[in-house]
């Protein structure tokens, strides 16, 4: 079962510094991520979220590419702009 919750899209960094991005469905989830798997933030915000949830049926879940992650956060922002 999964949470119908809207999930932020949060970036961590690593102890070497490598960025990446990961989906929690709450800033305390976030920090308690981050606290347990010795990573770092340089934001507690997510840095995208909806702003309520919004049901997708006969979705998939997958590892977006660099270039998709791109590509969706800058559509994101032009519909923001909107």
């Amino acid at each position: 079962m999964t949470r119908q919750r809207n999930c932020g899209i949060y970036e961590v960094i690593s102890s070497t510094g490598r960025k990446s991005y990961k989906i929690f469905d709450s800033q305390q989830a976030f920090e308690s991520y981050l606290s347990k798997q010795n990573r770092t933030a340089a934001r507690v915000q997510p840095v995208y979220q909806q702003a309520q949830f919004k049901n997708f049926p006969a979705t998939q879940i997958r590892k977006l590419s660099t270039e998709e992650q791109r590509t969706y956060l800058q559509e994101q922002e032009q519909l923001r702009e909107m």
